[in-house]
């Protein structure tokens, strides 16, 4: 009802007919949502009669297969990716998370110190769990600059102490979490991500090789195969960090 399209055809729909401009809209998705096979047609004329047009698509298979992306889909098995270093670092965020979650009953606002402080969180142990320490090493600075912004803009408005206390609880924890990351990688070298992202970048690497997008290189002598490439290569979790 209130798309852009239906309100663009309602100006159009008043204009004369000879000043109607013709209009080509592309979409992958006819309607948008999901609908029964038998409401499939009902819903195209509906929107026949809201646009003023007429649907038009191939019903040549061949045809459509021919200008269409064949994705290429590949299984990879890997281990769980909380090792030692994730599962000690998800511990110092588990338990204020939770705090943050359950003791924001006072807080309505969704812009409050405390929300911003839980969102950002939330996302380092999405990060965390789902891609490693290397990457959630390389947002916390992000999160960090982010709340102590918003905690700084604050002083100088009208707050809510006990949500400036939650956002101060938030920002200890996001410290501390820096610091064990800090501490790590002087213990360990560098901070790997975990065993289904470097996966990740393995398939990448094949993908390209196949593909003639990059070379293998073997020329200094030892047996480990380096990737070439003017235009693409795989980043290394150093250069991701």
């Amino acid at each position: 009802k209130n798309d852009p399209y239906v309100q663009i055809m309602k100006v159009i729909k008043d204009a004369p007919v000879e000043e109607r401009p013709r209009i080509l809209g592309l979409s992958a998705s006819l309607l948008g949502k999901k609908v029964k096979p038998g409401e499939l047609n009902k819903g195209v004329k509906g929107l026949e009669r809201i646009l003023m047009s007429r649907a038009r698509t191939s019903h040549d298979l061949n045809e459509v297969i021919k200008y269409a992306t064949t994705p290429i889909e590949k299984i990879t098995n890997f281990t769980s990716s909380v090792d030692e270093v994730t599962a000690l670092l998800k511990n110092i965020i588990e338990k204020p998370l939770e705090f943050l979650r359950t003791k924001k009953r006072n807080i309505k606002s969704k812009s409050s110190l405390g929300e911003v402080a839980k969102n950002l969180i939330e996302d380092l142990l999405n990060i965390l769990v789902d891609l490693g320490p290397a990457s959630a090493a390389d947002f916390i600075g992000q999160a960090l600059k982010e709340l102590r912004n918003a905690m700084r803009l604050a002083v100088n408005e009208s707050h809510n102490e006990y949500d400036y206390m939650l956002a101060c609880l938030g920002l200890t924890h996001l410290t501390i979490f820096d610091g064990k990351c800090r501490e790590f990688k002087e213990m360990f070298g560098r901070l790997n991500d975990s065993q289904k992202v470097q996966a990740l970048f393995l398939e990448l690497a094949d993908m390209a090789i196949q593909s003639g997008e990059c070379g293998i290189d073997s020329s200094e002598g030892d047996d480990s195969p380096k990737l070439e490439s003017a235009s693409w290569r795989p980043k290394t979790n150093e250069e991701l960090r």
